[in-house]
């Protein structure tokens, strides 16, 4: 699940041609943010729901859409 949420953010910022410094500006308002942006594309942290409503409105998408995202990449056990 965790890589999955990883690539889902990186291919809907590179879809929106916003840079990680733009995405930290506009979901929290600190370009210093830009690190973290980059740790959760790299899949070294899972966001929390909070982060994902920011991250949600920065890159224009919805839980239900980083859910579908998430489901369609599990594994069968």
């Amino acid at each position: 699940m965790q890589e999955a949420i990883a690539v889902f953010l990186r291919e809907r910022r590179k879809a929106a041609g916003k840079t990680q410094v733009q995405v930290a500006e506009e979901a929290f308002e600190d370009a210093r943010r830009q690190g973290y942006v980059s740790t959760l594309e790299r899949g070294e942290a899972v966001p929390d729901l909070p982060t994902l409503l920011k991250l949600g409105r920065a890159l224009n998408f919805s839980l239900a859409d980083i859910e579908l995202a998430v489901s369609s990449t599990k594994v069968p056990a």
